[in-house]
């Protein structure tokens, strides 16, 4: 004879049952949709694993819509535009290699309010032999405090002899004075007051050059994981500085602000990018697009632009 079952019983556990299931759905995906109360727009949105990603290559809005707690912490790359290489002339045809713009990297940055912060993706420099534009741009999200990377600095050329300013410097040609980063990227090169204002370490110092008439040689531009390269020898430019390597964008290492390689008197080819993003030195490539990497040097003609920085925000969702 079956246990008896009183209806008492039976309706108690009816009514277990209907709280087992929410209590699962609490502890697994409702509890993760209540997290999922964050809602933001603004630049390209991808997503991966528990993360959402808003990357911006161009300026653009950063809206939250709302924060779903009061607090969320987001971590958040940012990168600016990288310096043009040298362009020689026939007064002096070394060049140096564009420095890479300012990497700076903020792990779980607190937001605590919504709204709408303007995003701006620093421009990489033009080359251009009458020295006019050849600095990168700023890249910055525009919280109540600013999170910015500076521009690279210049390639030396004829009428910049010492590297430029910026986020790292520009490489030099003969007789400059090697250096440039962390700096505000102006006008202006190491040696050559006024100096500009110092910023939050983010790069490296471009190359020395060479000094030696028809055989001088131009340094590379520095990187945010490495300074740049020195002349290697007569009429034999510096190499690049390295960049280094962040995964926000896609869970995978990429890299990023890599220095261009300079160029000797007469080189054509030679002097290698930092990283494999920044521009080659001789040939004048340019710094790869949306790294904020240095362009190369050109003698006898006009260097590699920097490449365009880039700003990703990754929100753990």
């Amino acid at each position: 004879m079956a246990p008896f079952k009183s209806t008492l019983a039976r309706s108690a556990n009816k009514l277990l049952s209907v709280f087992k299931q929410p209590d699962l759905d609490l502890r697994g995906q409702k509890q993760t949709s209540r997290k999922e109360g964050f809602s933001a727009s603004g630049g390209t949105i991808t997503t991966y694993g528990n993360y959402q990603v808003h990357t911006f290559l161009t300026s653009g809005t950063f809206s939250i819509d709302a924060l779903g707690s009061a607090e969320v912490l987001m971590d958040i790359l940012v990168v600016g535009g990288g310096g043009a290489g040298g362009s020689g002339t026939h007064s002096s045809y070394e060049a140096g290699g564009g420095g890479a713009g300012g990497m700076r990297v903020f792990p779980a940055h607190p937001v605590t309010s919504a709204g709408s912060h303007a995003v701006t993706v620093g421009d990489g420099g033009s080359a251009n032999i009458a020295y006019a534009n050849v600095m990168g741009n700023f890249s910055q999200v525009a919280f109540p405090s600013p999170l910015r990377a500076e521009g690279g600095g210049a390639g030396g050329q004829h009428d910049i002899n010492g590297s430029g300013w910026g986020g790292s410097g520009g490489g030099c040609i003969r007789g400059g004075t090697p250096g440039g980063e962390n700096r505000v990227a102006g006008p202006g090169w190491q040696g050559n007051p006024p100096v500009p204002s110092s910023v939050p370490s983010q790069g490296n110092a471009g190359g020395n050059g060479l000094n030696q008439s028809a055989n001088s040689a131009g340094g590379g531009g520095g990187g945010a994981g490495g300074a740049g390269g020195g002349y290697k020898g007569s009429n034999s430019g510096g190499d690049g500085g390295a960049g280094l390597q962040n995964d926000y964008r896609t869970g995978s290492n990429q890299f990023y602000a890599a220095g261009g390689g300079g160029c000797g008197f007469s080189q054509t080819t030679g002097p290698v990018g930092g990283s494999s993003i920044g521009g080659p030195g001789g040939e004048g490539g340019a710094g790869a697009v949306n790294t904020g990497s240095g362009g190369g040097g050109v003698g006898g003609g006009t260097g590699g632009a920097g490449g365009p920085g880039i700003v990703v925000i990754r929100v753990q969702i």
